[in-house]
């Protein structure tokens, strides 16, 4: 039976968990070296390598408060608002209404300093395009070559189509998006550089391995949780 107070394994596919690796690379500015992370490392050891490897003074600031507040001025001056209307829980699509949303929420973050993540089609949208991909390609070699071949370029339109003119956030308000920036890109949106937050990369590595983590296991997961990532 499951000790409800603590998961202390966690199975984790090896290639989701080469995708975390990428992200923290992506987001902390280094690459790990061959071999430096073991199996059954634990989350909080994970998080102190990447602490060591930056080398880096600890400074107090909160990223994510520092990346709300740019994103409030930079709001400010490419919308033509009051800072008064955006608070941390200013939804976007207040802001960026349907009709020409896509065009204006690029236009708007052409320049801002970190990277903006584009919009996207509806989940459900993407849902029904893979199963569709999957339907071509079961008809293509199982029944009839012709129609799974026309499923699939069908398919295929209609994903260069949603991603082109797709028009979901990629989170609900202007406080979640500045969290998801920050975990994206933390160097590059610290206020004082060659400093780090220590609490916060460990909440910031520990966040993006509950991120891919059933619902069931989230509520389990500590910072003692070994990660069992080989032979999957």
């Amino acid at each position: 039976m499951r000790d409800m107070k603590e998961l202390k394994t966690l199975n984790i596919d090896s290639e989701d968990f080469e995708d975390i690796l990428g992200k923290l690379q992506d987001s902390f500015k280094f690459e790990f070296s061959d071999y430096e992370i073991e199996n059954l490392i634990t989350i909080d050891q994970l998080a102190d390598k990447v602490i060591s490897r930056l080398n880096y003074k600890e400074g107090e600031e909160c990223t994510s408060q520092i990346v709300f507040y740019k994103l409030r001025k930079h709001l400010t001056d490419k919308l033509k608002i009051s800072d008064k209307e955006l608070l941390p829980k200013t939804r976007l699509r207040d802001l960026f209404q349907r009709k020409g949303r896509r065009q204006l929420w690029d236009d708007v973050f052409a320049e801002f300093y970190v990277k903006i993540p584009k919009l996207t089609p509806p989940g459900y949208v993407i849902l029904t395009l893979i199963l569709s991909f999957i339907a071509s390609v079961i008809v293509m070699f199982s029944s009839n070559f012709i129609i799974g071949l026309l499923l699939f370029a069908t398919s295929w339109i209609g994903w260069k189509l949603s991603n082109r003119y797709g028009k979901s956030f990629p989170v609900n308000d202007l406080g979640e998006l500045a969290e998801k920036l920050s975990s994206e890109n933390y160097i590059d949106s610290r206020k004082h550089k060659q400093t780090i937050n220590i609490p916060e990369i460990k909440r910031l590595v520990y966040d993006m391995i509950v991120d891919w983590q059933s619902e069931e296991d989230k509520k389990i997961i500590s910072m003692n949780t070994q990660l069992d990532y080989v032979g999957q």
